[in-house]
């Protein structure tokens, strides 16, 4: 899978988890249980491997991505990529090195 069609898949998950946020945040659909884009992520990871999380590491605006795939890709070697990331100045590329790193329980 070519780089460009990987971003246009992640940018169309990024849509979707937006729009179940908006939508959940409208009144009478609080309850609405979120839909949640892992699966997405799960059947997008399973076309790619390590090199596609190195080329979305260096590609601007998708490292948070390299993130939150790499579990479903690297499995145990994610925590290695988010450790490299855990003093980024970026908030959210912070947050998800710091999940990945330590998992919940």
């Amino acid at each position: 899978m070519q780089l460009r069609e990987v971003t246009e898949r992640l940018d169309a998950i990024a849509w979707h988890e937006q729009t179940d946020r908006e939508l959940r945040e409208r009144p009478g659909t609080a309850d609405t249980p979120a839909a949640g884009v892992e699966p997405e992520l799960r059947a997008l990871a399973a076309q790619l491997d390590w090199r596609a999380l190195d080329a979305l590491e260096r590609t601007d605006g998708y490292l948070v991505w390299a993130l939150r795939l790499a579990p479903f890709v690297e499995h145990g070697a994610a925590a290695e990529r988010a450790a490299r990331h855990l003093d980024d100045p970026d908030w959210d590329v912070r947050h998800w090195a710091r999940a990945l790193v330590r998992p919940a329980s």
